[in-house]
């Protein structure tokens, strides 16, 4: 996502494990604004990616 002063990009990473599967989110905000948001609203979006991560989570086992 990009705009004036902002940019926010994430990332996931998945990895077949013996037990399942791994997943990693990563996030990264830049810019004037970015860095503000990254900053001042850090617990709020890592809820928000705990939250997206179940979600991913949830859909993948009801599909096994």
């Amino acid at each position: 996502m990009k705009g004036p002063g902002f940019q926010a990009r994430h990332s996931y990473e998945v990895q077949a494990e013996e037990q399942g599967t791994k997943v990693t989110m990563t996030g990264a905000f830049s810019g004037v604004i970015g860095s503000l948001v990254g900053r001042f609203m850090k617990g709020s979006v890592r809820r928000d990616l705990r939250d997206e991560l179940a979600a991913i989570k949830q859909a993948a086992e009801a599909k096994g």
